[in-house]
């Protein structure tokens, strides 16, 4: 998703370092979410847990939420990408 003349910072409210860090460090999210079967856990401690405090180990301590906000938008991003005839009302 692009918004223009919108920094992708300013959109997610990463800073620059944060936002780097996502985009090279995506596939080792992904890894440790499937190596420890959270991919498809529905209950809500470990939802939490991700959400809060986001158990991976490669995720910057300055906000525990990076992660969980990166995947998030990377999830529905590709959704909308392989669906273009769905549209989302912001």
């Amino acid at each position: 998703m692009h918004v223009p003349e919108t920094a992708d910072e300013i959109i997610f409210g990463f800073t620059p370092g944060q936002m780097k860090f996502c985009r090279n460090n995506e596939s080792q999210m992904w890894q440790y979410l499937v190596e420890n079967n959270l991919l498809f856990k529905s209950d809500q401690l470990t939802i939490r847990n991700l959400q809060e405090k986001l158990l991976l180990p490669v995720i910057l301590r300055k906000n525990h939420r990076t992660g969980s906000i990166w995947l998030g938008f990377r999830i529905i991003e590709l959704y909308m990408m392989r669906n273009p005839g769905i549209k989302m009302e912001i």
